[in-house]
């Protein structure tokens, strides 16, 4: 069971993580909201000791009271001071104050850009500690629910929509840079926190290529937060925490089907779009454009600065032999019994020529639309860029994950065979056209569940094909209590969903994975499924079709079955 709940409850435990996140945020110092004037939490200036503090006090003996103009060399050796010594925000305010001063100095720029960024890295990575280990908050008699359920939508949607203002401003400042040019500067060390862990850090040269790959990273995580701020989170999570307390993490697979539906009944704003919600998710596309642009720039700045300067041996980027973009980052080596971790240098790919016929074809695809993007071809290769990125800074550390790959065999096309594989992701395709021509709100492309019953009685719309193994619950008593345990003895072909909307015929296979009705299989039209590799069609190519019930739950099937077997 234990194995399930890392499955089926990250999104759920990530809500309350983020919940107890706003808790605490909710009376304490904001971060800075990324104007180019005073940052939130600055020192004033000294005044020159009128009681109103109105009047400046002359500098250099300058009667008419002008200021001198800021020492720029001065503020960013500030900032570099601070960066490298791991104050990210206080750097922050020196460079924002040098970007102010001359808003033409790419080290400025790329100063003012870099903190802002590794700002919001640090508060996501304390939300993700927050999430893996929430704490339940005590709930007084006279709460009222409603109360609640409406603060915390307000509460989260700004600590987030805070949050993301980092990376938003830093995607503005890389766009500025980018166009600017000429940034050189070098580092003794930059560490890199996520949360209040220090994960790797980064030494040697930074330059106009670096800027590329650090944009596309901010607008990953700007477009991950524009979708997720686009949605209420309005329920009410006080009763499910009052309920269950501490034993929230200890729940069985009914319960967390259980309250999925009762937050999900509880008010129709739960998981539906803010008013500004379609126009969030519109932005969405256009970082993912730039992202895509950055993936293609980066490496055609990486081979033009190869050719004109061969010695990369200082440089964040560097172009390997096999024409691959290398990030070089060092972290602390993972000590045997006995011994003291080692400084050692990771240098991993995180772009190949697989990334970049990738990155075209989906910006072909998002502005022409002619073919669908094509999920192992297309989607998965940037998918495991990103990845590469995540895991060469450290994240995967930070939740206790571990590949099954080797740390000098990891590369994007390791990963990208290992999710093909895995997830059988020939079998999909997606139209990011159809899909942003008319976005549906998370809450529609969730799941169905039941609205007929008391409360904690609904639940979502599962079913399976071993009705000899289905204990009380209902439930299989497989792996996890979501599979069944496979023996052809007890697995029946059958029709499912019978009298609801989402009712489908038998399909004349028999599986052990579950079948799910879902309130939208295509996703808002985004999710399309090869008939003929499900072979519910026949015929030698392709017959590439918009899921619905029938597909969704035959590509499922396909997909859980690989991960299953893995496991």
């Amino acid at each position: 069971m234990k194995a399930l709940k890392y499955v089926v409850l990250p999104l759920f435990v990530l809500l309350i993580g983020l919940f107890v996140s706003a808790c605490g945020s909710s009376g304490g110092n904001s971060q800075p909201d990324g104007d180019t004037d005073t940052p939130d939490g600055d020192v004033e200036e000294p005044t020159d000791g009128d009681t109103d503090g109105d009047t400046e006090k002359p500098v250099d003996g300058d009667e008419d009271g002008d200021a001198e103009a800021p020492d720029i060399e001065s503020l960013v050796e500030s900032g570099v001071f601070w960066l490298e010594n791991g104050e990210a925000q206080i750097a922050g305010e020196f460079f924002m104050e040098a970007y102010a001063a001359v808003p033409d100095d790419p080290r400025a720029v790329f100063g003012y850009a870099l903190t802002e960024s590794m700002v919001g890295l640090e508060t996501l990575g304390m939300i993700i500690q927050v999430a893996l280990q929430p704490k339940v908050p005590e709930k007084s008699q006279d709460d009222d629910p409603s109360d609640f359920a409406e603060w915390i939508d307000k509460e989260l949607v700004k600590t987030l929509g805070e949050l993301n203002a980092h990376f938003m401003k830093s995607v503005e400042l890389y766009s500025e840079l980018k166009t600017l040019g000429g940034l050189n500067m070098t580092f003794t060390r930059i560490p890199i926190y996520l949360g209040i862990h220090e994960t790797v850090w980064i030494t040697g040269e930074i330059d106009d290529t670096d800027v590329y790959v650090l944009d596309g990273i901010s607008r990953m995580m700007a477009m991950v937060f524009e979708f997720v701020t686009a949605h209420h989170v309005k329920s009410d999570l006080y009763t499910v925490i009052g309920m269950f307390g501490s034993d929230m993490l200890d729940v069985d697979l009914p319960a967390i089907l259980n309250i999925v539906a009762y937050l999900l009944n509880y008010d129709e704003d739960f998981l539906a779009f803010q008013d500004d919600g379609s126009a969030k998710v519109d932005r969405t596309r256009e970082l993912l454009l730039g992202a895509l642009d950055d993936v293609l720039a980066a490496m055609v700045s990486a081979e033009s600065e190869r050719r004109d300067d061969p010695d990369q041996s200082d440089d964040f980027l560097t172009v390997d032999e096999n024409g691959e973009l290398v990030m070089n980052i060092w972290r602390y080596s993972t000590p045997e019994e006995g011994e003291e971790p080692q400084e050692e240098l990771a240098a991993r790919v995180i772009i190949d020529a697989d990334t970049i016929l990738a990155a075209n074809a989906l910006k072909n695809h998002i502005l022409v639309g002619d073919d669908l993007a094509y999920v192992d071809q297309t989607v998965s290769p940037l998918i495991s860029a990103a990845a590469m990125v995540a895991i060469t800074c450290g994240l995967l550390d930070l939740v206790g994950v571990d590949l099954p790959i080797p740390d000098a065999a990891l590369s994007p096309s390791t990963l990208t065979t290992l999710l093909n594989g895995l997830m059988k992701f020939n079998l999909l395709a997606l139209d990011f056209q159809a899909y942003y021509a008319d976005p549906k709100p998370l809450r529609e492309m969730l799941p169905a569940w039941t609205s007929d019953k008391p409360e904690f009685e609904n639940s979502l719309y599962l079913e399976w094909e071993c009705p000899d193994e289905l204990t009380d619950d209902g439930l299989p008593d497989g792996s996890g209590g979501f599979f069944c345990a496979g023996d052809e003895d007890t697995l029946v072909d059958a029709a499912h969903f019978a009298g609801t909307p989402y009712a489908i015929e038998a399909d004349e296979h028999t599986v052990t994975t579950p079948y799910i009705a879902m309130s939208d299989p295509s996703f808002a039209g985004l999710l399309y499924v090869d008939w003929v590799g499900l072979r519910l069609a026949e015929g030698e190519e392709a017959d590439w079709r918009e899921a619905d019930q029938y597909s969704f739950n035959a590509a499922l099937a396909k997909v859980l079955s690989g991960i299953l077997s893995f496991l």
